[in-house]
């Protein structure tokens, strides 16, 4: 596997030792980000914002991406944000076989839900309502008693 940290060239990872002695040199600041990738398609990534670290990962077997999340959210703590240790234990946990740690649920990125909506453009529903009136009138016409 191969960590890039800040944008900065990427370097291959070998053993845990490693990784963790790259690691202690992330996340000083607002903006850090670091990517640990196997391959193109697979990788973790973690980048720190005010409220804490964020941690997501890319399944390349289905190109889907994934934020960890906590199961039960606590009161002083944002669901998708985590502590430093926190973020480097999910963190570590993927290398070298790439394993999603059972204390985060892990989350599509992408997948619409119920609260989200479906967002559809107006003209469709439109077309739906229209659609609806000719049917009706059609209906009519053909069943219509005299």
């Amino acid at each position: 596997m191969n960590l890039s940290i800040n944008g900065a060239r990427a370097i291959p990872i070998n053993t845990s030792d490693e990784l963790l002695g790259a690691l202690d040199k992330w996340g000083s600041s607002d903006g850090d980000f670091v990517i640990l990738e196997d391959g193109e398609a697979d990788f973790i990534q973690s980048a720190i914002d005010p409220s804490g670290y964020i941690v997501e990962v890319r399944d390349g077997s289905t190109g889907t991406m994934y934020w960890a999340a906590r199961p039960m959210p606590q009161p002083d703590k944002k669901r998708d944000r985590w502590s430093r240790q926190e973020a480097l234990g999910l963190i570590s946990a993927y290398f070298p076989v790439r394993v999603r740690r059972s204390d985060a649920i892990w989350e599509d990125m992408h997948m619409r839900t119920t609260a989200k909506g479906l967002r559809l453009p107006r003209w469709f529903y439109w077309l739906v309502v229209l659609l609806i009136g000719l049917a009706l009138f059609v209906y009519n016409d053909i069943y219509a008693k005299p």
